[in-house]
């Protein structure tokens, strides 16, 4: 009962989300011109001129939030040694986001790492007659299709490509033209974590050498690891099936597909669907009803328009163009890619997302990873796609709970630094921090849905745990000081270089959010939960933050003294504005800036210690635009094609990690617009050069929504829409001498006079469905230019030489 309780919650609060964003693009869009969205959207899609792409960081990309498909020409080696260097050949490989190894553990031990990874499904080889030797292929955007060309020696065959929008099935069509002839190979994977091989081929060269095995190589090939069984494969003209079942029957994979073959314009056409369960027998019927689906469909000539529809719903939840055609290009790539990558029924997203590629990260990270992923979607108004962990949170608490120990579990929960698809990853008696910052994630999925309920019922019981993990440590670790305050006696600060001490920042801060949250909603629902006391005993004497005279430290003993990717020390700051720009701006431009000094090696020191990568970047533009200094913002920003992002929008550290490039759309809210501390705040930090922005029914924390329009450099429209209840907002601007009106549901509109406060903050009262409008004198909206890009830098993105040429000009600009 307790879980139809919960899928029925989740229903309805998606629904409540959907009626949201109706009412926000009807409202915000009133008076200004329309947009001409398929034309729009067409300046974003990425083409590939000439040369095949040769890797998955070169590759288009489909996806629906489950399975994802890469095309590209592949080349054998160790990463996929089923692959082949034929020169007619391309592959098109398949994944599924929640396909992870399943093996039980092995003397009490889980080995995580290598029994519990993302694994490989398969690839399809497209087999010509002739060798390739280019292609001319365009990613559509707006109808989430690849079509295009590829030319090979003898002719050429024209190919169109989809993952179905709302059902877990894949369509690819080749049409030859001239003497070409096309088909399908299926090669399926082994079912074998690549950490393990990677660690297995590092043991072996050190032994051929006469060397010690050390280190990880050591501790994973020491660990028994029998491969699964072989894959089965049965063809059939009827329909052919790929089954995989995982090692001591904890799971199977099944791939199924149909290539449907037309004489008259020499075309044949693969359907396929791909089917995980952890249950065996569960797959098989479930890919069988995808494939029923799917086959009618296209023979009822609906698959495409069904596909389509989802999609050309989908992007006008929300409106960017800013007259900057690399950024405005970035950002809504990152709009296609997110809605490929996860939706609210979709696994939480990993490293990788959907499109599995050899990596040694395989699976969720919550030391940062995670987290930034999702933000994506917040400001963009696209919150239904982003519901997943939200979803998959509430799906998998007792597994969270259970990750502590037994005497643990009455009042806690954790989550693993790293963990598969179900959450499973017992740690021990540690602190919940990683858990605390997932939960900041889920807290800002409610705020944003301004969904009350939600956080009082099922966020709060979550977080009412996790902050008692952290109060069961304090208690297991007493530590004094001799200054009568509470300390935390060895945490860490992730990824710095020995991070690990006493009152860490990261710990304070986290802690420190998480009791002041469980008391705002202890009171704001009049719940008189026992434990407030606790809580607020907490915050009254938590030692302070660890400050030097270079602004934040990593924890009491330890500085900040050496380059650090992370941004740890400063979650304070950012995302969680316990330290704000409004209280605290010296300390943390003292802060940011150090930061950044040290990571960049600007006082040519050496250290071990990773530096600069695209969420260094990525994390400074952020905060920078919180700052609101938008020329340095921007400036950060610049440096992440220089950091690991390639020419797709993808992005890999040696591994393919997806979260980089999702927050620099993050940080171009950030610059666009905030709404930390209960406040509005439009466009606060917009760089000098971007002369032009318009935005459209971006989402606040509570639920308002904001439209504006920047032309030369002046802000001369605001636009700020209060759907389905009264609010009171204080927002800031900078609007040469601004008029004011409200405007009720029925377009009736009535001036108001608004003056701001000390602070510069203006306040209005908005009853509910009215929107307050702001324009500069003599504006008129009708004349407005919502796209602020220019039709001559489109389509920049793909493997083509205007990639190429807009990177060079950063490089000469640096």
């Amino acid at each position: 009962m307790k879980h139809l309780i919960q899928i029925v919650s989740s229903a309805l609060f998606l629904l409540t989300l959907s009626a949201c964003s109706a009412y926000e693009d009807a409202v915000s869009s009133a008076n200004t011109p329309p947009i001409d969205w398929p034309s729009f959207i067409g300046r974003q899609d990425m083409k590939w001129e000439n040369e095949a792409p040769t890797d998955w960081l070169q590759a288009p990309y489909l996806g629906n939030g489950m399975l994802g498909l890469m095309l590209f020409q592949e080349k054998a080696g160790f990463k996929n040694p089923e692959a082949t260097n034929d020169k007619n050949v391309l592959s098109l490989h398949v994944g599924r986001g929640d396909y992870n190894d399943n093996r039980p553990p092995v003397d009490g031990r889980d080995h995580t790492w290598i029994y519990r990874g993302r694994l490989p499904i398969g690839f399809y080889r497209i087999r010509s007659k002739g060798d390739v030797t280019g292609v001319d292929w365009r990613l559509d955007l707006w109808n989430a299709k690849l079509v295009g060309t590829v030319q090979t020696s003898v002719g050429s065959y024209q190919i169109e490509s989809v993952v179905h929008a709302e059902f877990d099935s894949f369509y690819f069509k080749v049409t030859a033209e001239g003497d070409e002839a096309v088909d399908f190979e299926w090669q399926p994977q082994e079912a074998h974590s690549y950490p393990r091989r990677v660690c297995d081929r590092n043991a072996a060269r050190k032994i051929a050498n006469g060397e010690e095995v050390t280190g990880i190589d050591k501790g994973f090939t020491s660990m028994p690891y029998p491969k699964a069984p072989e894959v089965e494969v049965s063809l059939n003209p009827n329909g052919n099936i790929s089954r995989q079942e995982l090692y001591a029957e904890s799971g199977e994979l099944i791939t199924a597909w149909k290539v449907i073959e037309d004489t008259t314009d020499r075309s044949k056409t693969l359907v396929g669907s791909i089917a995980f369960s952890q249950a065996m027998g569960e797959a098989l019927p479930q890919v069988k009803a995808d494939m029923r689906r799917g086959l009618q469909e296209v023979e009822k000539g609906t698959y495409l328009s069904n596909h389509e529809r989802w999609w050309n719903a989908y992007y006008p939840q929300s409106f960017v163009s800013i007259s900057d055609d690399f950024w405005e290009q970035f950002y809504w790539l990152q709009m296609y890619k997110f809605a490929s990558a996860t939706r609210s029924n979709g696994m939480m997203l990993d490293v990788m997302g959907p499109w599995y590629q050899p990596g040694f990260w395989p699976m969720i990270w919550t030391d940062l990873n995670v987290q930034l992923t999702y933000w994506t979607h917040l400001t963009a108004n696209r919150l239904e796609v982003g519901a997943s962990l939200v979803n998959k949170t509430d799906q998998y608490t007792h597994n969270l709970i259970t990750n502590v120990p037994e005497d643990w579990r009455e009042d806690c929960l954790n989550a693993g630094t790293i963990f598969p698809a179900d959450m499973v990853a017992p740690v021990g008696k540690s602190v919940a921090d990683h858990m605390i910052w997932l939960l900041h994630d889920y807290w800002l999925q409610c705020r944003y849905a301004d969904n009350a309920n939600k956080m009082r019922d099922d966020l709060f019981p979550l977080l009412k745990r996790a902050l008692n993990t952290n109060l069961r440590y304090i208690e297991e670790h007493p530590i004094d000081l001799g200054d009568g305050n509470i300390h935390f006696k060895n945490t860490w600060s992730p990824e710095y270089p020995g991070g690990r001490g006493v009152d860490i920042n990261y710990t304070i801060a986290l802690t420190k959010w998480a009791a002041e949250t469980l008391l705002d909603i202890n009171r704001e629902h009049q719940l008189n939960d026992p434990k407030a006391a606790a809580w607020q005993h907490l915050l009254d004497n938590l030692t302070d933050y660890q400050v030097d005279e270079t602004g934040l430290r990593i924890g009491r003993d330890i500085p900040f003294d050496k380059a650090h990717r992370h941004y740890s020390h400063l979650l304070a700051f950012y995302p969680l504005y316990d330290l704000t720009p409004d209280k605290d701006r010296d300390l943390l431009k003292r802060s940011v800036d150090h930061w950044l000094r040290i990571t960049q090696n600007l006082d040519n020191k050496k250290d071990t210690a990773r530096s600069v990568t695209g969420y260094t970047c990525t994390g400074a533009a952020s905060m920078y635009a919180s700052l609101n200094d938008g020329d340095t913002a921007l400036s950060y920003l610049r440096m992440l094609p220089f950091n690991n992002v390639s020419c797709t929008t993808m992005y890999a550290e040696g591994n393919p990690v997806i979260e980089s490039p999702f927050s620099a759309a993050t940080a171009i809210h950030d610059m666009l617009l905030q709404s930390w501390g209960d406040t509005i705040r439009i466009m606060p930090g917009v760089p000098s050069s971007w002369k032009d922005a318009h935005f459209r029914s971006l989402l606040c924390q509570g639920g308002a929504t904001v439209s504006a329009d920047r032309s030369e450099g002046q802000l001369i429209y605001v636009q700020i829409d209060s759907p389905k209840r009264a609010r009171q907002l204080t927002f800031k601007m900078e609007m040469l001498d601004p008029q004011f009106a409200i405007i009720d549901s029925g377009g009736i509109v009535q001036s108001v006079s608004l003056r701001t406060n000390a602070d510069g903050f203006y306040q209005v009262e908005l009853p509910a469905d009215t929107s307050l409008r702001a324009t500069v004198a003599g504006t008129d909206l009708a004349a407005i230019h919502p796209v602020k890009s220019s039709v001559k830098s489109a389509n920049i993105f793909g493997l083509n030489s205007r990639y190429e040429e807009v990177v060079k000009g950063f490089k000469k600009e640096r």
